[in-house]
């Protein structure tokens, strides 16, 4: 009662949209990862500005790194929750879902890649 009353209908609804679009963010990123791989296929490159797949290993931590972060995410999240409450904790990981897709975009390496997703 007391957590939600505090908030104005409308900022309610903007931490539900935001929420809602960081989590279809997630979704989106771990089911898309396949279609990326073609596009970093190390034949493909051709400029030295082109971020390149070169062996088994990096493709396999640019797929796994995703859900290797969302499993130490699950593992931390209840002492987040705890420490910070659920909407901050939920506003935290709206900061990841944020500034992970803008370092993706912006990543010159393979390593800086795998550390965004």
């Amino acid at each position: 009662h007391g957590a939600v009353a505090d908030l104005s209908n409308s900022r309610l609804q903007l931490l539900v949209l935001v929420t809602s679009l960081s989590l279809f963010n997630f979704g989106y990123n771990t089911a898309s990862i396949g279609g990326v791989l073609l596009f970093l296929a190390s034949d493909d490159c051709k400029e030295s500005s082109d971020i390149c797949v070169t062996d088994h290993l990096e493709k396999g931590l640019l797929v796994a790194s995703c859900l290797v972060g969302a499993m130490i995410g699950a593992l931390l999240a209840g002492m987040l929750a705890d420490s910070i409450g659920r909407r901050g904790a939920l506003l935290t990981c709206n900061i990841f879902y944020t500034v992970g897709p803008l370092g993706m975009a912006f990543a010159p390496s393979i390593t800086l890649l795998v550390a965004a997703r």
